[in-house]
């Protein structure tokens, strides 16, 4: 299971339980076998390993080797802010196409140094049902008017 964990950082920590206990041995007693909750904090802690340390500043080296290819648009640097937007090429198409773009701001789940994550909406008509979805996302460091703009002329 640990190398499974590893080796696909992008794989559900539960997919990765769910093969790993389907794959045991089913003589063995209930008793002998691991708790789901145990594999998937063991999963999620070997994981932990490999990972980056969280930036302390804004002045860090963004590794893309844990993000999915064509997901990054854009690392804007600007007055000393800073301000990452992440969405795929079709998303971005999409939002192009959308004729009123509705913005969410979420400020509790943003990590310092950042202070917002900010999503762009858009209604998407498929199979005759619309749906508002998020079609980008933006990291942004601060919350003035003039760093609005920025991303809006930026997406």
């Amino acid at each position: 299971m640990k190398t499974a964990a590893l080796s696909n950082v992008f794989e559900p920590v539960g997919a990765i339980v769910d093969r790993t206990m389907a794959a045991l041995d089913a003589v063995q007693p209930l008793q002998a076998m691991p708790g789901t909750m145990n594999l998937a904090r063991s999963a999620n802690y070997h994981r932990c390993r490999r990972r980056s340390q969280d930036p302390q500043d804004l002045h860090f080296v963004l590794n893309i080797d844990y993000i999915p290819s064509n997901f990054v648009v854009d690392d804007v640097i600007f007055d000393q802010q800073r301000d990452l937007l992440f969405a795929t090429p079709l998303q971005l198409q999409l939002l192009t196409q959308a004729k009123t773009w509705y913005i969410d701001g979420t400020f509790k789940v943003a990590k310092s140094p950042f202070t917002q994550v900010l999503s762009v909406h858009g209604f998407v008509r498929r199979d005759g049902a619309v749906k508002q979805i998020p079609l980008c996302y933006c990291l942004m460091s601060a919350r003035r008017k003039r760093d609005y703009r920025y991303v809006h002329y930026t997406v």
